[in-house]
Order: structure tokens, then sequence, then C-alpha cells
């Protein structure tokens, strides 16, 4: 609890004057970077919204929270869309808010509602504008965020959404799960029956092309996590 509370103070300490989140820090100079990064923005509001819903004395962060969720998603969305649609700066903080503002959205804390119509909104904008499902690299991640879209419709029982989100999860990730080693999904991969390994070190991991033999942890991560929501909220029926 001591570590997680001087990790909170130090997100805290890295919150900008425009509420954004510096995108580093420097050891030497011991002061936080000036520019912000959609990333990081993502990552830290999630969090500390986890922290502040699940872990007993961060409550306090809620009107931190309360205070920073509409500057970002204005941000990330409409400011952003004024000069591109298709943002690589929403791409990056599309899945950290997804799941973030699932949670604000669970919640109930002000103006949920309205972070619940973002997630909807944003799902059908990485499906559609951003054509997810037409990608050739790992897109993993994005599953993380339509997936949370999923249960906010579900709740809401927009049954039109459910589909469109449903046919994108049931496609993509069946696709993503030909790229992983060793995977059940494997044998339905030229690249991997062709080049069959029993590395420890690699089964297990998931490439981030249909034939690209590199492999990161973080793409494996991304996927596993999406493919553990999908058995939670979308398959568990």
């Amino acid at each position: 609890h001591i570590l997680l509370a001087s990790t909170i103070k130090f997100l805290k300490s890295q919150q900008l004057a425009d509420k954004h989140f510096a995108q580093s820090y420097h050891m030497d100079q011991k002061k936080k970077a000036p520019n912000s990064s959609s990333y990081y923005d993502g990552e830290a509001m999630l969090c500390l919204v986890k922290a502040a819903r699940y872990i007993d004395g961060f409550s306090i962060l809620v009107p931190l929270i309360e205070e920073t969720a509409p500057i970002m998603a204005k941000e990330y969305t409409l400011d952003e869309w004024r000069e591109d649609h298709d943002s690589d700066s929403t791409k990056g903080f599309y899945q950290w808010s997804s799941m973030f503002f699932t949670e604000y959205y669970q919640a109930k804390w002000k103006d949920y509602d309205l972070y619940g119509d973002y997630v909807i909104v944003l799902a059908h904008w990485i499906i559609h504008t951003h054509e997810i499902l037409w990608k050739n690299r790992n897109t993993g991640y994005a599953y993380e965020g339509i997936i949370s879209a999923y249960q906010i419709a579900k709740k809401r029982g927009h049954q039109e959404a459910l589909d469109d989100f449903g046919y994108t999860i049931d496609n993509g990730l069946y696709e993503l799960g030909r790229w992983q080693v060793g995977g059940p999904l494997a044998d339905k991969n030229k690249f991997l029956v062709d080049h069959p390994t029993e590395d420890k070190l690699a089964v297990g991991g998931i490439m981030n092309a249909v034939n690209l033999s590199p492999l990161r942890i973080d793409t494996t991560q991304h996927q596993m996590h999406a493919v553990m929501m999908a058995m939670d909220f979308v398959y568990k029926e």
C-alpha cells in the first residue's frame, strides 16, 4: 500500500497545468517534461480511476478525476478531429480511455452517462473510421476498448451496437488468435506451421503480424487481456 501511495503521489505530481500528464520525468533535472502524450494521459487516468474505485483510501482522487475527464475527452475527440478524423492521438488514447471511462461509468461519478456515450462513440470510431479489422499489424489493444464498449451497450440494451461490436470482436480476436505461437489457432497460420518452435520463451507469445516472428511482451499482454475480457463479458453466457 505504501508503494501504491507513492506511485499515485508521483502520478499526481506529473499532472500539468492543462490537466494532462507529462510524458516523461527528467531524473537528472528533477522535473517533469512540459508536454503530454495521449498514451500517458490514458495510462495515468486508468491507474487513478482504478485506485479511486477499488482501493480503500483513494476515493479522494475522484474530484481530480471528475475535473480531468472532460478535458481529455474533448481533446482527443472534437479537438483532434477538426484536423484529422483518423487521428493518431485518438488512437493512442483509445483503449486506455475506453477502459477508464467504463470504470467511471460503472462508478456513476459526475456525468457518467456522458462518458458511457463517449465509450460507445469511440468504439464505432475505431471500427468504422480507423477500420481496425483491416489493419495488418497486431491490434489486440483495440479490443480492450471495444469490449469495454460492449459492456456498456449490453447494460443499456443497445442491440445494434452489440451486433456491431460483437461481429468485430468475433472476427478480430479469431484472426489475432492465429498469430499466437503454440496457441489453439496456430495450425491456421501457415507461417507458424512452417516455423515451429518449442522455445519456452516463445510459446504463448503473440506476433505483431501474421508472419513476423519477433515477439513483444506488450503486444502479448494487450491481446491476452482482451481475450480475458472477452471471456468475462462477451462469451461467458
